[in-house]
């Protein structure tokens, strides 16, 4: 998930979280969290 530096972002961190599961269902929890931008715990 891109996002664009000082731009806004309108989804939830459960929003992103859900997308990066639908992208690839295979994906870790470490994975996603990296790519969410959000802690492992959070994910």
């Amino acid at each position: 998930m891109d996002r664009q530096a000082g731009g806004w972002d309108f989804l939830t961190n459960h929003a992103r979280v859900l997308l990066a599961i639908a992208h690839d269902p295979t994906t870790r929890i470490r994975d996603i969290a990296a790519a969410c931008h959000i802690t492992e715990r959070t994910a």
